[in-house]
């Protein structure tokens, strides 16, 4: 973390995060969260990210995937205005990855700024407002997230590369089953 109080940062290797004994101790030990009202931003955070069977382990006995909720946990406590993401993703299933979507768009509702950098071209989609790609070393212009994917034919979505020549403008595995739904 760069600075926590102007900007927050997620590396790829979440266990970096980590000099704690357990999940419990590496929240509590986040400036934002040991204020006086930590068992409430504790619980919400617990909540949230479903780290309630994780609290009393060491995080580095958890998964992959548990470390980077775990990671992503310490970050989303900092409250810094600016988020940066490295892969969020990386080793999350798909309830997981809604987990941290959820946390990014409260962050957003919270006028946080989140740039996040991934592979995961359906979680960009989904959760981001607008993408841009960095190719051979130059970054395209950036875009509304749908204008960005409708127009790419390869580096799109799953949804997008479905319903290609068929449907135009859907990105999202939700708006083609919505598209199906009303033609049934």
């Amino acid at each position: 973390v760069a600075n926590k109080r102007k900007v927050a940062y997620l590396s790829q290797q979440p266990s970096a995060y980590f000099s704690k004994a357990t999940v419990h101790d590496e929240l509590s030990s986040v400036e934002k969260v040991a204020a006086d009202d930590f068992e409430q931003r504790r619980t919400y955070i617990t909540e949230l990210f479903h780290l309630e069977p994780l609290l009393h382990k060491s995080p580095t006995a958890l998964s992959g995937g548990q470390q980077q909720l775990v990671a992503f946990a310490k970050i989303f406590c900092l409250g810094a205005p600016i988020t940066l993401l490295d892969e969020p993703t990386k080793g999350l299933d798909p309830h997981a990855k809604s987990l941290v979507g959820q946390a990014i768009q409260f962050m957003r509702s919270q006028q946080m700024s989140i740039l996040f950098v991934t592979h995961d071209v359906d979680f960009a989609a989904h959760y981001a407002t607008h993408c841009a790609m960095l190719f051979q070393g130059t970054l395209t212009p950036t875009q509304d997230v749908h204008a960005f994917f409708a127009m790419n034919r390869f580096y799109t979505t799953s949804a997008r590369r479905i319903a290609y020549d068929q449907i135009d403008g859907v990105i999202t595995n939700e708006e083609l089953l919505t598209i199906y739904e009303q033609q049934i």
